[in-house]
């Protein structure tokens, strides 16, 4: 046994737990605000995933956990509060958060980069990805608000957003899961809207 092959060991045995989902049979709301294309085809072949891919899954839940744990301790997080959210009109479009405030609001929990964090704390805004998925949790979830806990994973440094529920917002956003879904079953890839996600006979690069 050598450095290199110790090294090559832990990163295999993170990938196996890393949470990393790389099939699903349902299109995550987390996902709703991602290129349409993207989604589908994650949807219709699965996940592309690579060591780093895996390893952001791992630090994801590992920073989830810290924050949820402590802000349990402080009485902000309501113990065991996580839960699966299903769009009533199709099993295939769910989600599920990560818990409650103890005053009934929904908290979610997201780790960022030193850039990426530094961009939500001077905007004091949230990136539109995550505002798409707590709408449509707070519309499935029948909350009036949305807390979100950013922390920078390079320096432990902490921001915290509150986003209002919209209901005109969240039936545009429901409209596009709909959408979503109708091309997965005509297995109709929809037109990227990312530009970054071209793709060539019709199915992912490998």
């Amino acid at each position: 046994m050598d450095p290199k092959q110790i090294t090559e060991q832990i990163q295999s045995f993170l990938n196996t737990c890393s949470g990393l989902e790389m099939q699903r049979d349902y299109v995550g709301i987390s996902q709703l605000g991602q290129c349409a294309r993207k989604i589908y085809f994650d949807f219709v072949y699965g996940i592309q995933a690579d060591d780093q891919a895996h390893s952001m899954a791992y630090a994801g839940y590992l920073f989830e956990r810290d924050v949820i744990g402590r802000l349990e301790k402080m009485k902000i997080y309501r113990h065991d509060s996580l839960r699966e959210l299903i769009a009533p009109w199709d099993m295939r479009f769910k989600g599920h958060i990560d818990g409650e405030t103890t005053w009934g609001d929904l908290l979610e929990v997201k780790s960022a980069s030193v850039l990426k964090f530094q961009r939500i704390a001077a905007t004091q805004a949230a990136p539109r990805e995550h505002y798409v998925q707590v709408q449509i949790y707070m519309h499935y979830g029948g909350y009036k608000h949305a807390w979100i806990v950013y922390v920078c994973r390079e320096t432990l440094q902490h921001v915290v957003l509150r986003v209002d529920y919209s209901p005109n917002m969240a039936v545009q956003l429901e409209e596009r899961g709909k959408l979503i879904l109708a091309t997965i079953d005509r297995r109709e890839p929809p037109v990227c809207e990312c530009g970054r996600c071209r793709r060539t006979n019709g199915k992912p690069p490998r």
